[in-house]
């Protein structure tokens, strides 16, 4: 009985302990450790979070990039850096290098405006020429004007840079220039001799000229006016290299000549390339007399349309019996900006045409899309986050619309998303803040009157439209339904996207000028300018890029001057062009080196045909694009890039194009 009571009273002692729990000390020990593994937990969370933000950025990035190149439909000359002066005139810049994703500053605009003799408009944003913004200035994109009436084409790189201005002549002009594709060369004299005292040129066709170098004279195949229409001389825009006086660097030129209509059944004549119907284009501030004469070989001629009316029109009234006009069919913008929608004559259905023109803002994102033909009418844009008005970015700033970095505009647009209608080339509906509204010609961005036929959801960068304003009869007699659609907007991160393509033919130059060499040039090393025998050198903007090379010779160790069978031809090399630069004539060129491909070879030489390289031909294309963290470092963006890689497009009538250069004379 005893022992019952005492193991009963050891049973609640047990019981009287267990109940007592934890000191405080032991409670703060607990809870100390507990905090120290949290914490420790936590800090992996936030490079967790960011690692899957770079991943998706970045996967996000590559199908951009890849999309992007998937729908160039169009083949283009080249795509180089480029600002407008005060006039609208679009001026070339050598030498930029496409990796420098840095801003721009106001040294160095102020330095490209004195090396190139230029005044850029009033106010002129830094942004505008900034990372991606400096590869923006599109030579020419090359199409068939369609069949159909009215005559449209949209250019694919759009909105573009516009000013409606007047032309040294007194004409209509805009910052487009629209021209046909590069004439075949026929050289020929036009020094009379004793057997032929009055030399007549010989030019076959209308994509072709004749050129007498020595004497400075060309001559173009004979159009005649229709009998009742009226005549309209034709202009000829010629660019080419020449050695201003006193100079060993050559200079690009680029010059217009007017060629009268003659009567029906003339032949060709001699006219002088540098005479009273000669307008100096660029450089600024250089007089016809002042112009050097045509490197041989170096020049491109084109026939150049003329525009028709002083700024945008949907019925533009064109001469009969004259197919070189066009006419800018979308709206102009607040300020500089256009979707850049062109009307031709319908007399030109069929040629094949070119137009220069400077992007607008590669931070513009331009979505094809087409409207589903069946509800939900929904479109998923590429990036999310689609940009508004009102919102603050991360430096600060508060974003006003789409066009909000045009030169002295300080009104804030009405748009944030224009959907253009690809059929047409015009804009269809437009959104404001979150609601997307019908669009409306006569009266754009008119939000107190304008139907409503949708929402914008900005988050997650989806168009939903209401199916009474996709599935209504427009006036046009149709509805909307499977549309071909082009969506421009920008987006959170500073998305951009940008199109860097080699040069369709680079024309070799006997020297480096003081700019560097011009995109579309390039420089064989040990000539004038230096440089090392074996490379070709190329402006940094062509950095990464492929060319193939035709009948390149060269020599090696076991070369003997005086037995041309020891030099070496290759008949066609493909060579990319490196990222390391050498100083040539105080450029920093970068270039390609044929020991790439030949080990052995020790210089490329003219000695056994005059010629070093046959031709120099691009291959590449790329599609880039780049974004940001949203974050700021010393008062600038830190950007990042993933590239997709192509191969030129083969568009258009590109038969009748010829080299404009078949070698060069080291």
């Amino acid at each position: 009985m005893k022992e019952r009571v005492q193991s009963g009273m050891r049973i609640r002692q047990m019981r009287n302990g267990s109940a007592r729990g934890f000191s405080l000390i032991e409670v703060l020990v607990t809870m100390t450790i507990l905090v120290i593994g949290i914490l420790a937990v936590a800090r992996i969370f936030p490079y967790g979070f960011l690692s899957i933000q770079q991943t998706q950025d970045i996967n996000l990035a590559r199908s951009a990039a890849s999309n992007q190149l998937a729908e160039i439909p169009v083949a283009y000359n080249s795509i180089t850096a480029g600002l407008p002066d005060s006039q609208g005139n679009l001026v070339q810049i050598n030498n930029i290098n496409p990796d420098n994703l840095v801003a721009g500053t106001v040294n160095e605009l102020n330095a490209i405006e004195t090396a190139y003799n230029f005044a850029l408009p009033a106010n002129y944003p830094l942004y505008s020429f900034s990372d991606v913004n400096q590869l923006r200035y599109v030579h020419g994109e090359q199409f068939t004007v369609p069949s159909a009436n009215p005559a449209l084409h949209t250019l694919s790189l759009g909105p573009v840079y516009n000013v409606f201005h007047t032309d040294a002549n007194g004409n209509p002009a805009c910052s487009l220039s629209v021209h046909s594709l590069p004439l075949l060369t026929m050289p020929e004299t036009s020094t009379p001799t004793p057997g032929n005292p009055e030399p007549q040129p010989n030019v076959p066709n209308a994509q072709s000229y004749a050129i007498d170098y020595a004497n400075s004279a060309i001559a173009f195949y004979p159009e005649s006016p229709l009998t009742g229409s009226p005549t309209l001389n034709r202009t000829f825009l010629i660019t080419y290299q020449g050695y201003p006086a006193n100079s060993i660097s050559p200079v690009t030129y680029t010059i217009s000549i007017v060629v009268p209509d003659v009567a029906q059944g003339s032949a060709a004549f001699w006219q002088p390339i540098f005479g009273s119907n000669t307008t100096v284009l660029s450089p600024a501030g250089v007089s016809v007399n002042q112009l050097p004469t045509i490197i041989p070989g170096s020049e491109q001629v084109t026939i150049q349309y003329q525009l028709v009316g002083s700024g945008p029109t949907t019925t533009p009234v064109f001469q009969s019996g004259y197919p070189y006009q066009y006419a800018v069919y979308s709206p102009q913008e607040t300020g500089n900006a256009n979707i850049g929608t062109i009307i031709f004559n319908p007399l030109s259905h069929g040629q094949t045409v070119a137009v220069d023109y400077l992007t607008y803002d590669n931070h513009i994102i331009r979505d094809n899309r087409t409207m589903p033909d069946v509800a939900p009418y929904n479109i998923q844009l590429s990036f999310p986050n689609v940009l508004i008005q009102g919102d603050i970015r991360a430096d600060q700033s508060l974003y006003d619309g789409l066009y909000h970095d045009i030169p002295g505009d300080t009104t804030r647009d009405e748009a944030d998303v224009v959907i253009i209608n690809r059929e047409t080339g015009l804009p269809i509906f437009y959104v404001a803040g979150t609601t997307i509204y019908l669009y409306n010609l006569a009266n754009p961005y008119n939000t107190g009157q304008d139907a409503t036929v949708g929402v914008l959801d900005p988050k997650r960068g989806i168009l939903e439209f209401a199916a009474s304003g996709v599935e209504a009869v427009n006036a046009l007699g149709h509805n909307e339904q499977g549309l071909p659609l082009r969506i421009l907007y920008r987006a959170a991160k500073g998305w951009g996207e940008q199109i860097q393509q080699a040069a369709q033919t680079y024309t070799p130059l006997s020297a480096v000028g003081v700019n560097g060499l011009p995109p579309t040039d390039c420089y064989i090393g040990g000539g004038l300018s230096g440089g090392i025998p074996t490379r070709i050198y190329f402006s940094q903007s062509e950095e990464g890029k492929t060319v193939t090379l035709s009948n390149v010779y060269y020599t090696t160790a076991q070369t003997v001057s005086t037995n041309p069978s020891t030099y070496g031809l290759a008949s066609s090399l493909t060579l990319q062009i490196g990222s390391l630069t050498d100083s040539v004539n105080g450029a920093q060129l970068v270039y390609a080196d044929i020991t790439d491909a030949i080990p052995a070879a020790t210089s490329l030489t003219s000695v056994v045909n005059g010629l070093a390289v046959g031709s120099v031909q691009g291959e590449s294309l790329k599609s880039r694009v780049v974004w940001h963290n949203n974050t700021l470092q010393n008062g600038n963006y830190t950007w990042h890039k993933v590239d997709a890689d192509g191969m030129l497009p083969i568009v258009g009538n590109t038969a009748t194009q010829s080299p404009i250069v078949s070698g060069i004379n080291n």
